[in-house]
C-alpha cells in the first residue's frame, strides 16, 4: 500500500515521503497513530502542492540569504560585546566595595 509519511518513521522514512508499506502495518500501526494516509486523489494532489511551496520557500529564502551576502561583501564586521568582555574579563563589580566594608568593620 503507498502511503504519505505525516511524520518521521524510523526505518520506514521521513516526514512528507511517500512510501509503500505492507497493507496490515499501515492499518494497524501507521494509520491509528497518525504517521501516515493513504495516497490517493486529493491526498496526492495536497502533497504535491506542499512539495512546489517548500521548494518555492527554499528558493526565496536561498535568494534573500546570497543577496544579504552580496551586501556583506567586503565590509568589516566587529562584535562590540566580544571585544568589551575581554577588557572587562579580570574586572569583578563589587568586589573591591565588598573587601572595604569588611576592612573597616
Amino acid at each position: 500500500m503507498k502511503v504519505i509519511l505525516t511524520r518521521d518513521v524510523p526505518n520506514v522514512g521521513k516526514d512528507g515521503e511517500v512510501v509503500t508499506v505492507a497493507d496490515g502495518y499501515a492499518r494497524n500501526y501507521l494509520f491509528p497513530r497518525q504517521l501516515a494516509i493513504v495516497a490517493k486523489g486529493a491526498a496526492m494532489k495536497s502533497h504535491e502542492n506542499r512539495i512546489a511551496r517548500e521548494a518555492a520557500k527554499g528558493a526565496a529564502l536561498l535568494a534573500a540569504a546570497q543577496q544579504s551576502a552580496e551586501t556583506l561583501k567586503g565590509k568589516a564586521v566587529s562584535d562590540r560585546r566580544a571585544r568589551r568582555a575581554e577588557i572587562h574579563a579580570p574586572v569583578r563589580f563589587g568586589y573591591r566595595s565588598r573587601c572595604r566594608r569588611q576592612d573597616t568593620e
